[in-house]
């Protein structure tokens, strides 16, 4: 709906990314080692991913998104292999689930059921107006 975005759509057979793991690490390590360049890092992979289509499943996609976004090579080879990362990002993936998030983007706001994917503008204002208007938002 936001062409400006860019966003492609791969062809029948096209190589797509096996997971989102390698790219949740990455990014969990981002945003404790460099919060300040988290953002940066967050639109390489989202242009990596959606407009050129690339596998940021791949390592080495994973590290030319670090350099892009101002981040030593290293920090990804570093996420990858680190247990203690992994169980944090499942743990953190679990307690969405178990929140009700069944897809991204999503908006929880306690109380409330999470408001998931790519919704329309509107739907998203009427989701704000109500939690805004509700009787706990005035106390």
């Amino acid at each position: 709906m936001m062409p400006e975005l860019g966003f492609a759509i791969p062809a029948v057979g096209q190589k797509y990314p096996r997971s989102s793991v390698p790219a949740q690490l990455v990014a969990a390590a981002v945003q404790d080692e460099h919060p300040d360049r988290l953002e940066a890092m967050e639109d390489q992979l989202f242009g990596a991913m959606f407009r050129e289509l690339r596998d940021i499943s791949d390592p080495a996609e994973l590290r030319a998104a670090a350099r892009a976004a101002g981040l030593p090579e290293g920090l990804v080879d570093r996420a990858l292999a680190d247990p203690a990362l992994r169980d944090r990002v499942f743990a953190e993936h679990q307690e969405g689930l178990d929140a009700g998030v069944t897809g991204i983007p999503a908006l929880v706001v306690p109380g409330y059921a999470p408001v998931t994917g790519a919704v329309p503008l509107d739907v998203l204002r009427r989701a704000f107006a109500e939690v805004v208007d509700s009787p706990e938002a005035r106390t």
